[in-house]
């Protein structure tokens, strides 16, 4: 499958070694290798202490998604980086669940 931008990152740095994330558009299988390669460059070449990712402008997120967001999660984990999602949607808690 194509991959296809369908979605935004947006950056702010929060001073403090903080890190703010904020996701718009969709988040789906067609996009997630690109969405990974893009998210997990933003968070390496910044090198954070915490992240936080901002959930509330997703429009959509399917399985795939969901996945993705777990998988950049983990690769913060590896590098000592506190990473938390906030303003989960009720669309987000059914693909997690």
């Amino acid at each position: 499958m194509d991959s296809q931008k369908t979605y935004n990152i947006h950056v702010r740095e929060e001073g403090g070694g903080k890190t703010f994330l904020s996701l718009s558009g969709r988040l789906e299988v067609g996009n997630l290798h690109l969405f990974l390669s893009e998210a997990d460059g933003v968070v390496h070449q910044m090198s954070p202490g915490s992240v936080r990712v901002d959930l509330s402008r997703v429009e959509y997120l399917d399985s795939a998604g969901a996945l993705g967001l777990l998988q950049l999660e983990d690769k913060a984990k590896a590098r000592s980086i506190s990473l938390q999602f906030v303003n989960v949607t009720e669309e987000a808690k059914r693909s997690w669940a």
